[in-house]
């Protein structure tokens, strides 16, 4: 389990409001829009995965039940295309009725274009794959990447 608890309290800033659609990460001019559909979330957390460790930032925007912010360009926490990122979701946690809400559990993008490179998986640091902020359309199907 990965405490983010000291990494949330050193973040350098908030993220802008974004926009609610479309969902996943969105690239578009100065930077990206992250926005994921979360109904049972109390909080969601957008964790990027940096050269210094996973920092996590809160969404800071809920409409209905999407949750979305817009990371610029200029964050000191962005790479642009290609970083790893997942989310963390706060809420209530009840299996039995299907709401899963474990804040310690980093989770893939459902909504992500990739999630590893061609050459080298950006991996966590429990060894798990993340999801990247891709440019281009992906194909399950065939694995590779459409033309």
């Amino acid at each position: 389990m990965t405490d983010t608890s000291a990494l949330t309290d050193q973040q350098p800033s908030t993220l802008q409001s974004g926009q609610p659609q479309p969902l996943g990460a969105t690239r578009e001019e100065g930077g990206t829009n992250f926005a994921v559909y979360a109904p049972e979330a109390t909080r969601l957390e957008l964790c990027l995965l940096t050269p210094g460790g996973e920092r996590c930032i809160d969404l800071p925007e809920r409409t209905g039940d999407v949750w979305h912010g817009w990371l610029p360009d200029d964050h000191p926490l962005s790479s642009g295309v290609g970083q790893g990122y997942g989310y963390r979701v706060h809420g209530h946690h009840d299996p039995d009725q299907g709401v899963y809400a474990q804040p310690e559990v980093r989770l893939l993008d459902p909504y992500a274009r990739a999630l590893s490179g061609p050459e080298e998986p950006v991996l966590n640091e429990e060894g798990h794959v993340a999801s990247l902020h891709a440019p281009w359309a992906w194909c399950w199907i065939r694995q590779q990447k459409l033309r």
